[in-house]
Formats: C-alpha cells, sequence, structure tokens
C-alpha cells in the first residue's frame, strides 16, 4: 500500500502526475502566502512516494506470486527508510519558493514566511475565525447593505476583495480540518518485504523497476521533480 502519492521521478517522465489532491494544495498555499501557519507537530513524519515507484512495486510483486508459498504483504512508503519530518519538509518547500516565488495578482513576488505550527487543529482554527473568517464575514454583510454605493468601482474593489479574503479564510480552515490528521500524527509503515524484494533483483531490473525509497534525495526531489511537475502537469 501506498502512502500518499506525489510525482514520478521518472516514468513516464520526471515530474509527471495527474490531480491536485494531497500535498499539492498545501504547496501552492504556502507558494501564495496563503498558508503562514497550520496544525501540526514538527517532528510528525510525512510519508510520501513516488507514483512510478508504486508501480514498480506493484509489477514486480505481481511477477513473484507464482514463486510464493504464502500471501505477502508489500508496502511502500518513506516513513521506514528514508523518514522526512513535517519541519524538514516545510523548510525545503519554502526554500524553493524563496528562489523561485510565485506572483500576486499584481506580479510581484510573494514573501515566504517560515510556518508556524499549533498543537492543534482546534486553536489554529479559532485563530483564523476571529482574527480573519468573523471580521470579514461582519464586512461583508455591512457592505452588502450599501445599497446607494453598489455602482461605484470602490464598491466593487472593496467587496470583490473581502468576498475573496472570506473564501481563502474558510479553505485553510477546511485544509486544517483535512491534513491534520497528517500533521498531528506520525506513523512508520514498515517495508522489509518490499526491500528484501528489491534486493532480488537483477541489476538491470533494478534500474528499470526501481522502488528504493531510501536513496531518494528529497530537496533534490521537491525542487527540481515534484514542484516543477506540479507547475507543468497540474497548474497549467
Amino acid at each position: 500500500r501506498p502512502p500518499g502519492i506525489t510525482s514520478a521521478v521518472k516514468d513516464p517522465s520526471p515530474g509527471w502526475l495527474e490531480g491536485f489532491h494531497l500535498v499539492e494544495p498545501l504547496i501552492v498555499g504556502m507558494g501564495k502566502g496563503l498558508i503562514k501557519a497550520f496544525p501540526g507537530s514538527e517532528k510528525s513524519l510525512i510519508d510520501t512516494v513516488p507514483v512510478d515507484y508504486v508501480v514498480s512495486l506493484i509489477l514486480t510483486a505481481c511477477a513473484t506470486l507464482s514463486d510464493a508459498d504464502k500471501p505477502y504483504v508489500y508496502q511502500i512508503g518513506t516513513s521506514h527508510t528514508n523518514p522526512i519530518t513535517l519541519s524538514e519538509i516545510s523548510k525545503i518547500w519554502r526554500s524553493y519558493f524563496q528562489k523561485y516565488p510565485m506572483k500576486t495578482d499584481r506580479g510581484k513576488p510573494v514573501e515566504v514566511k517560515p510556518i508556524k505550527f499549533y498543537k492543534s487543529p482546534e486553536s489554529f482554527n479559532q485563530k483564523i475565525q476571529w482574527q480573519y473568517l468573523y471580521p470579514l464575514m461582519i464586512a461583508e454583510k455591512v457592505l452588502m447593505r450599501l445599497q446607494f454605493a453598489k455602482g461605484s468601482k470602490w464598491y466593487r474593489n472593496m467587496i470583490g476583495w473581502v468576498i475573496k479574503s472570506r473564501k481563502k479564510a474558510e479553505r485553510v480552515c477546511r485544509f486544517s480540518d483535512l491534513y491534520s490528521a497528517y500533521t498531528m500524527n506520525s506513523w512508520i509503515f514498515m517495508t522489509d518485504n518490499s526491500m528484501a524484494l528489491f534486493q532480488k533483483l537483477s541489476l538491470s531490473d533494478q534500474v528499470s523497476f526501481d522502488f528504493d525509497t531510501s536513496k531518494l534525495d528529497w530537496k533534490k526531489f521537491w525542487h527540481e521533480i515534484h514542484i516543477p511537475g506540479m507547475k507543468k502537469y497540474v497548474l497549467k
């Protein structure tokens, strides 16, 4: 079983992925300056694995089924062989956007600050709600009552900004509810069977069907493969 699936290291092409599901919303949220704080433990292990590694393990395991006298469970992940913490991965993402910043609507580079981690999703959501969401909701209701100003340019700009900001705050709270189970906890998925299977492959097959997660260079993977691939294949 895979943990969170990320982009391909090699096949069908480096950085290839489809969908905007797991870490992609968090990466983009950080890059756009939307996520400046989040519930999570800095020591939590973030277990992700490239999609082509998953496919390589499935193909290799299927090829050996006829030789097995009992069923085997093959897991693939990185928490066992190549662990990386929430603190480490957030620093890698931030360093990427410091080098290649995303742009604001006005074309200015977004400054990405270190993420502040909260000890619970409840405390984080409460902060977002009281500091941003509730004031924006009140402002929106007040603006809606200003019938005399609805045709003016300043009104359109103001109500547009308030609604957009309110939706951003709501989105951050949804991210918190969705991802806090992963950022607040750590699980280690043992991959002994999978690594033993990999060692049985010939050297040429190890190259063709690589799923040795212990050799992944995390900074290189995120900086040179996943985030560029996300921009190319998803953020079109």
